[in-house]
């Protein structure tokens, strides 16, 4: 789970056909008694050295998250996935097209929204087995989107009582992000029963009070957002304009 985990959030370098053009990418796809299969690295050192075993000098390439490599291939039928070609090392591995298909259904997990009012904040206690490690994976990419998040425990007006983690300082359009990130995180966590409220408490006593009693997690520094602005992405690397197989 963790390796599919840390597999879609790693930028893989695609080995194409011919130079992407736009956003429409053409895989060199090589045909395999037991079919098409098409080849990445995680890095371009590794595609490199690949490349000079077969003889080759040059290729043309293309940096794609893992994620969005694994959606393009299970949209195409039968195709899989060679990763790390002559590495040696533990991860150099076909990937088939069903475990593709599988990566893509778990990215897909959407957090549910509903509406509760809190009425008391309770002792923290130990935090949930397992739930410290997955956090700290599944919001590696988070930073700049919060301030600061804290895991908590809280009671409801209903009665119930459950763990939150409370992110801070967080803008209206880095809530959606930031909860699907840790939906994804317990969703990859392989623990059946870890769940999670996320919340975005507006400063007062319960914003006041969760800083008090919980754990503080910590968040990875925010990108420097001005240099990769002067910049163009390359294909793939923008979620909001995904590429396309050809």
């Amino acid at each position: 789970m963790q390796f599919y985990h840390i597999f879609a959030e790693t930028p893989l370098t695609l080995l194409l056909q011919t130079e992407a053009a736009g956003e429409d990418l053409s895989p060199m796809t090589f045909d395999l008694p037991t079919g098409a299969m098409i080849l990445a690295f995680d890095s371009e050192d590794r595609m490199a050295a690949w490349a000079a075993s077969q003889g080759q000098g040059a290729l043309p390439y293309a940096q794609i998250p893992g994620r969005v490599l694994a959606g393009l291939i299970a949209g195409q039928s039968g195709l899989d996935l060679g990763l790390n070609f002559g590495a040696g090392s533990a991860s150099e591995m076909v990937l088939p097209h069903d475990a593709m298909v599988w990566l893509a259904d778990m990215l897909a997990v959407a957090p549910q929204q509903q509406a509760a009012q809190i009425t008391q904040v309770l002792p923290l206690g130990t935090a949930p087995a397992g739930v410290m490690a997955a956090l700290s994976r599944g919001l590696s990419g988070a930073g700049g989107l919060a301030e600061a998040a804290v895991l908590g425990r809280v009671a409801y007006h209903s009665g119930a009582q459950a763990h939150v983690l409370a992110f801070f300082g967080a803008a209206p359009a880095s809530e959606a992000p930031l909860a699907r990130a840790v939906a994804e995180a317990l969703a990859f966590s392989g623990l059946e029963a870890a769940a999670l409220d996320v919340i975005f408490p507006p400063q007062g006593r319960t914003s006041d009070a969760l800083r008090a009693q919980g754990l503080p997690i910590a968040l990875p520094a925010p990108p420097v957002s001005a240099e990769a602005a002067q910049h163009p992405r390359a294909p793939g690397m923008d979620k909001d304009a995904p590429p396309k197989l050809r």
